[in-house]
């Protein structure tokens, strides 16, 4: 899918990006976030996509960085999930995790109703 929120003749910004963020949360089942930087707490378009995926009820799933996990950590004290190196097999690719996300996402979604 190709989303741009954009029209031809408008510049960047940061608050056209967090818009663009909250709709594609919006049209996803689940939301990935690799590797969050270490700006927790500040302007942020990984924990701003996170925090608007889960107030739409949106599973969140955070890949946090080798080198400094506490943004993780923190999203993770919100309801997200960490997924952790061996949640993924050394055969396994991490289109091929996220395939077993959305199936355990849809199969969530039908244990609730």
């Amino acid at each position: 899918m190709l989303y741009l929120n954009l029209s031809q003749n408008q510049q960047w910004r940061a608050y056209n990006a967090m818009k663009g963020n909250e709709t594609v949360c919006a049209l996803s089942k689940a939301v990935i976030v690799i590797e969050p930087g270490p700006e927790v707490g500040k302007r942020s378009g990984s924990f701003a996509t996170a925090k608007s995926a889960m107030k739409m009820g949106i599973p969140v799933y955070v890949y946090p960085s080798p080198l400094n996990i506490q943004p993780a950590k923190f999203l993770a004290k919100r309801g997200t999930h960490i997924i952790r190196d061996h949640d993924i097999s050394d055969t396994e690719s991490i289109e091929r995790f996220v395939e077993k996300v959305l199936k355990n996402s849809r199969k969530s979604e039908l244990d609730t109703t």
